[in-house]
């Protein structure tokens, strides 16, 4: 899904091949269902979703191709959690019926607001797969995988450049995701380690290795009634690895 980017964190190289990290859920957020006022290519006028979305992002260019995917969570509008995985057609290997990539995949998680969740993204040969944990006893709660082509599979484990980030998801056409009912608030990223592609070395995410790049709309500008806010703090590590880079960010579209 587009939308807004509220707080968006990048490695400064693309030479990773896996993470993982805690996510403090959101204690307060909300989903939505809005009309889009802009018609499809069909001359459809549907219903979308406005989605809080927490997730990380594999992006890596070899040649003129772009291959990129988001691994997280998503609130959706029925008040329910979902483990998703979303891609563009260059790197997912799955069709529909009618031969076109299918770029979604979701199934339940089943958390709270204000829950911990402690998520693993990592490569298999040809797949990804993303793993929800109860950070505290370590148990798996949920778990993801989708199909990679080879060139993509090959392209993130040589490495490739990981986003963490919180987002404001929507796919209205004419990009009025506010006013809605949709909002969240101190979405909180934590604990982040990151894989070497070529040492395997896991090592921390801080503010050396990575950059919290601008937030930003993907059609361009916010809608005037959006707002959104946040903040980036160092913690201290408890595992002999120095310290992490946390994040915490709101936005509000009502």
């Amino acid at each position: 899904m587009a939308g807004f980017h509220v707080l968006y964190r990048r490695t400064n190289q693309p030479i990773y091949n896996a993470v993982e990290g805690e996510l403090q859920l959101p204690r307060n957020l909300s989903a939505d269902i809005k009309k889009d006022t802009k018609p499809d290519k069909d001359g459809n006028y549907g219903d979308k979703k406005i989605c809080p979305e927490f997730f990380f992002g594999f992006y890596r260019t070899i040649g003129s191709i772009y291959y990129g995917l988001d691994a997280g969570i998503a609130y959706m509008p029925s008040g329910k959690f979902k483990l998703f995985i979303y891609g563009f057609d260059t790197t997912i290997d799955k069709k529909d019926a009618y031969g076109n990539t299918i770029l979604w995949f979701d199934t339940d998680l089943n958390v709270r607001a204000g829950d911990r969740v402690y998520l693993e993204v990592f490569l298999i040969p040809n797949r990804l797969y993303i793993l929800a944990k109860n950070p505290t006893e370590g148990n798996v709660i949920s778990r993801l995988f989708v199909p990679l082509t080879q060139g993509a599979f090959d392209a993130f484990h040589s490495g490739c450049y990981i986003n963490r980030e919180s987002v404001m998801a929507s796919n209205l056409l004419d990009n009025k995701y506010a006013p809605s009912r949709a909002y969240f608030s101190d979405a909180t990223w934590r604990n982040t380690k990151i894989t070497l592609a070529e040492t395997n070395e896991v090592i921390h995410l801080t503010e050396q290795n990575s950059n919290r790049r601008d937030s930003n709309d993907d059609y361009g500008s916010m809608p005037k009634q959006f707002s959104y806010g946040g903040y980036t703090v160092t913690e201290q590590g408890n595992d002999g690895l120095g310290d992490f880079v946390a994040d915490v960010s709101s936005a509000d579209c009502r």
